[in-house]
C-alpha cells in the first residue's frame, strides 16, 4: 500500500511540472488590401456586423471597433449561438501591428474539463488604415489557427490536444 501511494504521489508531481514553459508568441499579419472585395470564399456563416451608430445594437456575429488610445484600436468579435459562442479580442497600434490577440471559446456545458487555446498564426486583411480614415466601411477577414489544450478536471486522465481553426468577415456599415 506504501509504494501505491509514493507512486501516485510521484505521478501527480510529474504531471504538476509538464508544460510549465511560456506560450510562444503568435505569428501575426495585418495587410491593408484598398481594393478589398467582401466575397464569401470563407465558406462559412461567421459574418460580423458592427454598427458605429450606436443607437442600434446589431443581432447575431457582432464587432465593437473603437479606439482605447489615439495610436491603439480594440477590436471585439463576438458570437452567440444559443448554447455558446466565440469571443476574439486583438489590439492593434498605429504602426499596423497587432499588439495582443486572445480567443475563447464559451459554452452552456463544460462537462468538467478547462480548455486553454493558444494561438500559433492570426492574419487580419483591411480594406484600409482605420488610424488614417474613418471608422465607417470598413471591412475585411481574419484567420486563426492554433491549438486547444483540453484538460479533464479528473487527475487519472490525461489533457490532450486539438487543432483550432478560425476564419472569419466583418463590416462595419
Amino acid at each position: 500500500m506504501k509504494k501505491i501511494i509514493i507512486h501516485i504521489f510521484f505521478v501527480i508531481c510529474c504531471m504538476s511540472c509538464i508544460d510549465k514553459k511560456q506560450s510562444p508568441s503568435p505569428h501575426c499579419s495585418l495587410n491593408i488590401i484598398n481594393s478589398y472585395k467582401f466575397d464569401n470564399k470563407i465558406n462559412n456563416s461567421n459574418i460580423f456586423k458592427c454598427n458605429l451608430d450606436r443607437m442600434s445594437v446589431p443581432k447575431g456575429s457582432v464587432l465593437k471597433v473603437k479606439f482605447i488610445k489615439a495610436n491603439l484600436l480594440e477590436m471585439r468579435f463576438s458570437s452567440n449561438f444559443g448554447y455558446g459562442g466565440e469571443n476574439i479580442v486583438l489590439y492593434v497600434n498605429e504602426k499596423l501591428k497587432i499588439t495582443n490577440i486572445s480567443y475563447d471559446y464559451f459554452g452552456d456545458t463544460d462537462g468538467g474539463n478547462k480548455e486553454k487555446y493558444l494561438i500559433k498564426n492570426f492574419n487580419l486583411i483591411l480594406n484600409k488604415n482605420p488610424f488614417k480614415d474613418s471608422l465607417k466601411g470598413l471591412k475585411g477577414e481574419l484567420h486563426l489557427d492554433g491549438i486547444i489544450e483540453i484538460i479533464p478536471n479528473d487527475f487519472y486522465r490525461a489533457s490532450f490536444k486539438e487543432d483550432l481553426s478560425f476564419s472569419a468577415y466583418f463590416r462595419c456599415d
